[in-house]
């Protein structure tokens, strides 16, 4: 009976710290960034359970390797409900996420110290398995590809309600969509250019007035203008021109020409 109560009690230590460790879960992944990669991926860890778990302890699985997870600064305990980011270059890191705060806690509860962790990978653009391990066995495991979105556009796949979608990058934090910016379709409706200018006739009292037949679809009421309007100023050039004759044979009658070398003078009847 003492042997029984005594594997019993080594099983629920067992499942209790087995547990937890199955409870860590690969978050979000930052697999391709605008411009160059290298030393600057990173992988997000979240502690989906009631106890503290020792990420140090544990091994990154990529490229079909266990990587060593090393702690760099803040606890390598990642708390109840809490995240924790594994880098493959620290500096760079706080380079591109200068407010980077480290594990921060779900559900209101108060961020922890700042924890971050250092392995050596090199995460694939076209995508791959990754892991986190206990010995040999999977704790968690994900594999992603870029189809599923944040191929070097700034976004990071992360894991929001079990589902895997690409949004802002948020290290260290709640994971949040972030749903892209819609753009308006382009507008259905015909340009209708402006009418051109018309010419406008000035009336004797200075009154303008449109030209009649503005409208192209209307052509049967525009009058033409009658022909007989150039033979007017025909005509009376003419008159003006026989009206001259008649004025100079007129004076020429009137003229008394002079006998020659003398002056002569025009005299009247």
């Amino acid at each position: 009976m003492g042997r029984v109560t005594f594997f019993i009690f080594l099983g629920i230590i067992f499942l209790s710290v087995f547990g937890t460790a199955l409870a860590l879960e690969i978050s979000e992944i930052m697999y391709d960034l605008p411009g160059s990669d290298e030393g600057r991926e990173w992988v997000e860890v979240f502690n989906n359970s009631a106890e503290a778990v020792d990420l140090s302890k544990l091994k990154f699985f990529e490229a079909d390797t266990n990587h060593k997870i090393t702690f760099v600064e803040g606890s390598s305990i990642i708390p109840p409900q809490g995240y924790a980011v594994i880098v493959s270059d620290p500096i760079k890191f706080k380079v591109d996420w200068a407010s980077f705060s480290g594990i921060t806690a779900s559900s209101g509860t108060p961020p922890s110290a700042v924890d971050l962790f250092d392995s050596s990978f090199s995460l694939s653009n076209t995508g791959e398995t990754l892991a986190i391990k206990s010995e040999e066995q999977a704790l968690d495991q994900y594999v992603y590809l870029s189809s599923l979105g944040g191929a070097g556009n700034g976004k990071s796949l992360q894991k929001i309600n079990g589902t895997w979608i690409a949004s802002l990058p948020t290290p260290g934090r709640e994971n949040i969509y972030s749903p892209p910016i819609a753009t308006p379709p382009p507008s259905s409706q015909k340009v209708i250019p402006m009418p051109s200018p018309q010419p406008l006739s000035i009336s004797e009292n200075g009154e303008g007035q449109g030209v009649r037949g503005r409208d192209l679809e209307r052509s049967e009421e525009i009058e033409e203008i009658p022909s007989s309007f150039s033979w007017l100023h025909f005509v009376t050039n003419l008159i003006l021109v026989f009206a001259g004759v008649v004025l100079v044979r007129f004076v020429r009658q009137k003229k008394k020409i002079s006998p020659p070398g003398s002056e002569f003078e025009i005299l009247d009847k």
